[in-house]
């Protein structure tokens, strides 16, 4: 199941905004982006979306004009949603041992988790599925517990020190692209066998006392792992929440390689999220004469690095003001030859107090200067 387009006459503050989006081919993933700054109805699209889907009550808000078109290999053919839905949870199908029906799976954002202790994780099958930020912790734990011992049961080594670290190694192997710098470790045999981290400095910690950023990326990641999605639709609200940049440049790396055939649309902030995404998968949701509009990309835009991209689309100035005023007058100096004068000498050390001589300014003002012999 995919989405082809959506077009929304009214919801909220979203108004006949109309979108097309990535699908799903050769069996693989595809993510989606939709950006915007606060306030431009990301999250508010994201319910909508798992209204219309799930044949939610929309007291009123959503209009009989409202449209999303589905693949024609799901429920597209389909009058009655519900009709449907209940079909694929009394009949839900299996592929090679694994539910291959389709589901809705939605993410929230959150910045913080609340650890409860589990012994059971519910798998079983729901068309709509919305990720529990109360058990997510707790989840996320069992099942790294019971992904161990599963892989050291399936295992034919002879040692048992071998069989755990190769488990433990395939665990970690899911989040090889983010160079977490918390690693699993073990299993506690003293209690329960709670999955251990170790920290860079060698500090041994449950799965409640790592960092935010670290237990944003494991609780999520694991979320979806539990679920194992196929052929479904999977809606991610602000995936960048606490993480480091560079962990922000591979999240969708990570979430991409979970399932098969799925169609991720994801919410964000962030530009380097943005900066690592094709043109065809990106929706930037922008404010014009009072409306919000969706402008999508035919062609590869002019310019894609992350300063344009906060400036221009983000509405955040990259540069501090006293910077950019020091830019402007170094430049004018420079078109008036005098960058041998004791003022441009001044100027040139208060901008290396805010960045390199190999900056992108002074690499530009050194082109100019070899244009012009």
């Amino acid at each position: 199941m995919y989405i082809n387009s959506l077009e929304i006459i009214k919801y909220q503050i979203l108004e006949d905004l109309k979108i097309e989006f990535q699908i799903p081919k050769d069996n693989k993933n595809v993510v989606n982006i939709i950006a915007g700054v606060n306030g431009s109805g990301k999250t508010t699209l994201l319910n909508w979306i798992l209204n219309k889907l799930t044949n939610s009550d929309y007291n009123g808000i959503l209009t009989r004009d409202d449209n999303v078109v589905l693949g024609k290999d799901s429920s597209a053919n389909i009058e009655n949603i519900y009709m449907f839905i209940n079909s694929l949870e009394k009949n839900n199908m299996y592929k090679n041992g694994i539910n291959s029906s389709p589901r809705v799976i939605l993410m929230p954002s959150n910045m913080t988790f609340n650890y409860q202790s589990k012994s059971s994780i519910d798998t079983s099958y729901k068309f709509e599925n919305i990720i529990n930020q109360s058990d997510i912790i707790g989840n996320a734990e069992l099942f790294i517990k019971e992904f161990v011992i599963k892989e050291e049961r399936l295992s034919s080594k002879s040692s048992p020190q071998e069989r755990t670290k190769d488990a433990i190694d395939k665990f970690n192997s899911i989040f090889k692209e983010s160079e977490f710098i918390t690693k699993l470790i073990d299993l506690d045999i003293h209690n329960q066998n709670r999955p251990i981290f170790q920290t860079i400095n060698g500090d041994k910690v449950t799965i409640d006392n790592l960092s935010s950023g670290e237990q944003q990326l494991y609780a999520r990641v694991v979320a979806l792992m539990i679920l194992n999605p196929y052929n479904s639709v999977i809606l991610i609200d602000e995936p960048e929440i606490a993480l480091h940049p560079k962990w922000q440049i591979e999240i969708m790396k990570i979430y991409s390689n979970i399932g098969q055939n799925n169609q991720f649309i994801v919410t964000t902030h962030s530009p380097f999220i943005i900066s690592q995404t094709p043109y065809k998968n990106l929706t930037f949701l922008v404010k014009e004469n009072e409306k919000i509009v969706a402008k999508q990309f035919s062609e590869p835009p002019l310019d894609r690095d992350l300063n344009t991209i906060v400036k221009t689309i983000m509405g955040a100035d990259y540069l501090p003001k006293e910077l950019e005023e020091l830019h402007n007058q170094y430049r004018k100096l420079f078109e008036e030859n005098k960058l041998e004068s004791q003022e441009a000498k001044e100027l040139e050390a208060k901008i290396l107090e805010y960045e390199s001589s190999n900056s992108s300014f002074f690499q530009a003002i050194n082109f100019d200067k070899a244009l012009q012999g």
